[in-house]
């Protein structure tokens, strides 16, 4: 694959889980608030940080040696993907609250919180997570979207990038749930 198909893909990638994670991000504020929220962090159906997270536990995945069975356990996974969805979650929770004074999520009131950035609880669901979307999720879309031309996949990512820079205004703030 040269330098220029991979970036088309890492961003085709990024904006299909930035996608979804918004959508996840809805649907549990509407269960919970029994009200429509947009949860995301713009204007727009995505949330960056699912994106970033998605993308990071595609590669960082990709980049460790294969036993000999060619796949790589599910326990390396949850344990790669707790701790780099983890570290993403705090730096993207404290930066947002730095720049915007608005916190998207607030881990205060669990157990063993870290300025309410992340805690434990959610750190084990995002290693379940991890797994659960490296092992069914990410295979199953992969085969879906490898049909996908490489000039319709460039155009589609133009296409959100502009999107992106179009919603790169926050919204106001939401009351945390």
């Amino acid at each position: 694959m040269t330098p220029t198909e991979s970036a088309v893909k890492t961003l085709y990638w990024f904006f299909l889980y930035g996608f979804i994670g918004w959508g996840v991000e809805v649907v549990y504020a509407a269960v919970k608030t029994h009200k429509l929220v947009n949860r995301g962090f713009l204007c727009g159906p995505i949330c960056p940080i699912y994106g970033f997270g998605m993308v990071g536990l595609i590669y960082s995945v990709s980049l460790i040696p294969m036993p000999d069975s060619g796949s790589m356990s599910a326990v390396s996974i949850f344990f790669i993907g707790m701790i780099l969805t983890t570290a993403i979650e705090l730096v993207g929770g404290w930066a947002l609250f730095k720049i915007y004074h608005i916190r998207w999520w607030d881990y205060s009131n669990m157990k063993f919180n870290l300025g309410g950035y992340i805690c434990p609880q959610f750190s084990l669901l995002w290693g379940l997570g991890s797994v659960l979307m490296i092992k069914v999720i990410h295979p199953l879309l992969a085969r879906g979207s490898s049909p996908m031309p490489f000039n319709i996949m460039l155009i589609v990512d133009v296409v959100l990038l502009f999107f992106l820079l179009w919603t790169l205004r926050p919204p106001p703030p939401q009351p945390l749930a």
